[in-house]
């Protein structure tokens, strides 16, 4: 936001030119041109809602099954 501003006041107020700010600043002229278009930065919108899952949830006790059940055994501590 601040170097929105800053470029806007650079070309807009002090008389710098498109190029010479987009040099400046390390911007492409086009996103300062863009800049010059908009007095604040415009937010950003889904064109479309977000998609839901097609095949669903999966029911919570299948997760639990296969996480209480061990692929391994554990072998008992020895010590020296």
């Amino acid at each position: 936001m601040e170097v929105y501003a800053r470029v806007r006041r650079a070309v807009q107020v002090d008389g710098m030119s498109i190029r010479q700010a987009a040099r400046e600043f390390g911007l492409a002229r086009k996103t300062v041109r863009k800049m010059m278009q908009f007095s604040l930065p415009p937010g950003y919108e889904r064109k479309k809602p977000v998609a839901k899952p097609k095949l669903g949830k999966r029911p919570a006790s299948t997760a639990l099954i296969s996480v209480s059940q061990p692929c391994f055994e554990v072998s008992p501590d020895v010590s020296t």
